[in-house]
């Protein structure tokens, strides 16, 4: 259900950049219109999902039996690199969200706005895709190999966008958005399943991640100011910025697989 719940909030945003890259082009009237009937109909589906929930507290039994130090260890070391994944994922996909996606795209890779709009959008339909498939792998098959592939994929995605190529540039994008995706619900059920305050737990995630989007966006984009003026090589502005991307996201990534590997294998 986590990976349902974040797929369809996914879906939301694809419907969102579709809707831009449709009415890029079309006069401010009709933009500023059709921008008021999605807030309007935002409203009214938050309005509607609060009054069709119900809410009952269920408390939770409380055991005497206190876990042993190995398993205390072991959800540690779990939490951890759950924490330090999300970290590495945020933070490493600066350039596919935001208004700083769309820049470095266009002045890097010479892409359009309604074009970049629309390959951000398909690329968060492949990555709602992966997460509901990595979510099923996770219940029937693996935990631990449906949570590392996430985690791999934002420890290659740098990689290939220091190479100056389309399809390698869609390829990253899209094993970004599997990225963030797929691991959003993912780590959610480690820390639900494996912790014993998921509600504590899971908040936490949240702020990581929100952290690590935050710093890469202050990163990037002062890094991007400072360096673009100083040279005239587009390329060279795409070898630094991915590299600064790659320096801290691929080795956190890492690190976290490692611990999540070992942490499951206690």
């Amino acid at each position: 259900m986590l990976t349902l719940y974040f797929a369809v909030g996914s879906l939301g945003i694809f419907f969102g950049n579709a809707i831009y890259a449709l009415i890029y082009e079309a006069s401010m009237e009709y933009g500023l219109f059709i921008s008021i009937c999605m807030l309007l109909l935002s409203i009214a589906l938050v309005i509607i999902s609060i009054r069709i929930l119900d809410f009952k507290y269920i408390p939770k039994p409380e055991f005497s039996i206190k876990p042993s130090e190995r398993i205390t260890s072991r959800v540690r070391e779990l939490t951890l690199s759950v924490f330090i994944g999300g970290f590495a994922i945020a933070y490493g996909s600066v350039v596919t969200i935001g208004s700083i996606a769309y820049v470095y795209l266009y002045e890097v890779f010479s892409v359009p706005k309604p074009i970049t709009a629309l390959i951000l959008g398909t690329s968060g339909v492949v990555g709602i895709l992966s997460s509901l498939v990595l979510g099923w792998i996770a219940d029937k098959k693996s935990e631990v190999l449906a949570i590392s592939i996430p985690l791999v994929a934002i420890i290659l995605a740098p990689v290939l966008l220091l190479i100056k190529n389309t399809e390698l540039l869609l390829v990253s994008i899209i094993l970004i958005a599997i990225a963030i995706k797929a691991y959003t619900p993912l780590s959610r059920r480690v820390i639900a399943v494996h912790t014993d305050r998921p509600a504590s737990g899971i908040g936490r995630v949240n702020a990581i991640m929100n952290m690590g989007i935050s710093v890469g966006h202050l990163i990037f984009g002062v890094s991007y100011d400072t360096i673009y003026p100083l040279t005239y090589s587009i390329s060279m502005v795409e070898i630094v910025l991915t590299s600064i991307v790659l320096l801290i996201a691929s080795p956190l990534a890492l690190v976290s697989l490692v611990m999540l590997i070992r942490g499951f294998k206690r």
